[in-house]
């Protein structure tokens, strides 16, 4: 993927909006191996390379709804000042995210789904 590439980083760091890249959204897989990083790994180059977290991972609730991305970019940046700064570095260092495999119950505004998810 052009992205990964070192030319491909720099034209991304010029580039205007960048909150559409929407990275979280891709497979856990992609990239993996000698071939180059996982989604949460590019968004830690590109923190690292002096994009802004809020640039790029927008909206943070969408971010926060993608734990497996969501946990491995806390691990990988969660101690980092410009991200402990941004909106959505706030909001997932203050969020209980589901472990690994954890289904989250989904409950509706209707009483008789409440009573069947149960």
């Amino acid at each position: 993927m052009a992205l990964f590439s070192g030319r491909g980083r720099d034209a991304f760091l010029k580039a205007p909006g960048k909150c559409r890249s929407q990275i979280w959204k891709l497979p856990a897989a992609a990239g993996k191996g000698d071939a180059g990083s996982s989604p949460a790994e590019l968004a830690a180059e590109w923190i690292a390379a002096g994009i802004a977290p809020d640039d790029f991972l927008s909206p943070p609730d969408e971010v926060l709804a993608a734990p497996s991305f969501a946990r491995e970019l806390l691990r990988l940046v969660g101690e980092t000042e410009p991200f402990k700064a941004s909106e959505v570095g706030k909001l997932l260092l203050t969020s209980e995210l589901p472990e690994e495999g954890e289904k989250r119950q989904v409950v509706g505004g209707h009483a008789e789904f409440d009573a069947k998810s149960k």
